[in-house]
Order: C-alpha cells, then sequence, then structure tokens
C-alpha cells in the first residue's frame, strides 16, 4: 500500500494511511526512541496492498558505517494471526461467550477499580437472576435459555449509565 512519487517512506506511511490510524502516534514515539537506542522492536498495523490492515512486529537496529551518517536496518515479520488469537484468548478470559457481557471475574475487577477510585462515593450492587430459569432450559431448549440470557444482556447494555458495569455471574445470575 503506499506510493512513494518520490516521498519519503514516512511521508508515504502517514499520508496514504499504510499505518493504522490508531498506531500513529506510537509509531512516531518509537521512530524517536529508536534514534536514541531506547527502543527496537514495535508491533503496528499496516495496510496490506490488499487493503485489509494486519499486524507486523517490526525490528529495526541502528549501523554506523565507518564513513558516513547512521544507517537502520530492520525487518517485519507479519504477526497477524498472533495478534488475533491472543486478543481471542483475551476476550474469552474477559466475557461471558452466550451474552457478550463480562464475566464475573472481569466485573470484580472493574467494579473493583472503580470503587478503589472514588471510595468516598456511596455506590450500589445489584445481583438478580431469573426466577425458573431451569424450567425454560428444560422445556424449550437450551438454546432458547441463552436466547433470554442475550435479551437481559440487551437490556442492561440499554438501561446502564456509561461507565457503569454489568455481568453475567454463571446460570441465569447478573450483576449491575
Amino acid at each position: 500500500a503506499g506510493n512513494y512519487d518520490g516521498r519519503l517512506l514516512s511521508q508515504v506511511m502517514v499520508e496514504d494511511q499504510v499505518i493504522h490510524p490508531d498506531d500513529l502516534k506510537k509509531s512516531l514515539e518509537f521512530r524517536e526512541a529508536v534514534k536514541k537506542g531506547t527502543a527496537d522492536e514495535i508491533a503496528i498495523r499496516l495496510r496490506t496492498p490488499e487493503g485489509p490492515y494486519r499486524w507486523f512486529k517490526m525490528k529495526i537496529s541502528p549501523y554506523q558505517p565507518p564513513t558516513g551518517s547512521m544507517r537502520y536496518i530492520g525487518t517485519f515479520t507479519e504477526i497477524d494471526n498472533e495478534i488475533r488469537q491472543q486478543e481471542a484468548l483475551r476476550y474469552r478470559a474477559e466475557y461471558d461467550l452466550v451474552t457478550d457481557i463480562y464475566n464475573k471475574v472481569t466485573f470484580y475487577t472493574v467494579t473493583g477499580n472503580w470503587l478503589g477510585s472514588e471510595p468516598d462515593i456511596t455506590r450500589c450492587l445489584i445481583s438478580f437472576d431469573i426466577d425458573r430459569f431451569k424450567i425454560i432450559n428444560e422445556t424449550h431448549s437450551l438454546s432458547e435459555g441463552d436466547k433470554v440470557l442475550r435479551y437481559i444482556a440487551k437490556l442492561l447494555k440499554q438501561m446502564t449509565y456509561s461507565g457503569e458495569t454489568y455481568a453475567r455471574n454463571n446460570s441465569d445470575i447478573f450483576y449491575v
């Protein structure tokens, strides 16, 4: 992706959005750190000639020839699959896979941080379950029960304010 048209590589990377916009600041900071000798590796998303962004690890090393100015050599290694696998594992660890909302562990972590950040403010914790939920699963099927759980999660998303947390604890128990 990108067409040089007589431009420097750094101009092409920015102007043609070869570097993902969310990674631009990080890549500029990395460039300065490489010049100072304080960094040599970064993972960023780059646009491929086919169009989509993919993750790459860039490793840069300085090279000072006997005569002339400092040069830099490096490698690009595609790490898209590894990053996506890490993201999928992190998602599975933090979210309930049926309802797509926080799981119990993430809820405790996020809520604990939130409570600790402003300890003088009074807050409320609500825990609720679905009465006779087992009957829904037994008479209508587990997939119908999952639909009910997803509907409850959707309601929680719609009814909570920004910054409030909610989660599915397990089975039919939810926290707000």
